[in-house]
This record gives structure tokens, C-alpha cells and sequence, in this order.
């Protein structure tokens, strides 16, 4: 009786260091090394744009903060097409069980966004998405999420085609609701903008 009390309590013992071990080990900078790495050629194999992800932090079992993103537009100068200070996304790892990816926190600080159209009409945007012939039903998980908030974001459009140029500037918006459904309630403000 020993014996068996001695080998289940080793057993038990084992299983609570794997645990541990493994929560450490997902909140590790080797893995969100290797994260950074993947997201950037993940984005890049969809973008004819080059990105840059400064850090990544958290735990994959839980979620994660993903700072200094930039990603340049194609024009010589590489300006910014896209860049935030951070997003922090928090998720239940089970909804993938199901087919769903269940966000109960998108958190984004300082997004902005510059459309360029030059002299010919031609968008960046179009430049920087190449077209695709798949159809919709390569999604492998649904996305539902709770809880969206948008912090200090900028809106830029230069038209030199229309001599137009825009900028919106202190985009917030703060949404929750239900993670079955999109049926969010929220907050939206600009601080200012202006348009010549």
C-alpha cells in the first residue's frame, strides 16, 4: 500500500511539473520569438509589403501583446501604410475545440492607417493586396469576439490625383456583446480632423 501511495503521489508530482513547466515554457521569449517570426511571414505571404513587429509578450495559453507593428507601403520611400504602438488580444484556447476562436479582448493603441492615390488613380491599398482566387471557405475557425476597443487611431488619405488630403486624427471606439453573436453595443469618437 505504500508502495502504490509513494508511486501516485511521484505520478501526481510529475503531471504538476509538466504543467507548470509547459505554462513557463508558452511564456517563454524563445516561443514568442518563434511567433514573431511566423506573423511576419504569415503577413507577408499576404501582402506584397514589407513588416516589422517589434515584441511579442504573454502567454499563448492565454493571450498576447504584440507591439511596434509597421508595415510599409510599396513606393520608394517606404513610408507607413499601417503601424500601431500595440495590440493585446486575450482568447480561450477551447472554443478551438469547436471551430471557433473565442476573443474576449481586442485591445488596439495608436493604429494608422495612410491611403496613398497617386497621379494615375492608382490606390496603394490595391498594390499592397494581391487579388486571390480562393473563395471564402478556406476559414478554419470562426472568430467571435466581446470585447473591441481602439485607442488614439489616425486616418490618412493623400489623393494627388484629386488634390485632396485628409486626416482624421483621435479615433476611438470601445464595443462589447455577446461572443455568440455580433450584437455589440459601444462607443464611437473623433478628436479631430481636417481636409484640404
Amino acid at each position: 500500500m505504500r508502495r502504490r501511495n509513494k508511486f501516485l503521489i511521484f505520478i501526481v508530482a510529475f503531471l504538476i511539473c509538466i504543467f507548470v513547466g509547459g505554462f513557463y515554457f508558452f511564456g517563454s521569449s524563445h516561443v514568442h520569438q518563434k511567433i514573431r517570426l511566423q506573423l511576419e511571414e504569415l503577413v507577408s505571404n499576404h501582402m506584397r509589403a514589407t513588416i516589422s513587429i517589434g515584441q511579442v509578450s504573454g502567454n499563448v495559453l492565454s493571450g498576447l501583446k504584440i507591439s511596434k507593428v509597421v508595415i510599409n507601403d510599396l513606393l520608394p520611400e517606404k513610408t507607413r501604410f499601417f503601424s500601431m504602438d500595440s495590440v493585446e488580444v486575450k482568447y480561450r484556447l477551447y472554443g478551438l475545440l469547436f471551430g471557433k476562436f473565442l476573443v474576449t479582448k481586442l485591445d488596439i493603441q495608436s493604429p494608422e492607417f495612410s491611403i496613398r492615390v497617386n497621379e494615375k488613380g492608382e490606390v496603394n491599398l490595391t498594390k499592397l493586396f494581391p487579388v486571390s482566387n480562393h473563395n471564402g471557405s478556406s476559414v478554419i475557425f470562426q472568430p467571435l469576439i466581446s470585447h473591441v476597443s481602439i485607442e488614439n487611431g489616425s486616418f490618412n488619405l493623400d489623393d494627388k490625383m484629386r488634390h485632396l488630403k485628409v486626416a482624421v486624427n483621435g479615433i476611438s471606439t470601445n464595443f462589447q456583446g455577446p461572443l455568440g453573436q455580433w450584437d455589440h453595443t459601444g462607443e464611437f469618437s473623433i478628436k479631430d480632423g481636417f481636409f484640404e
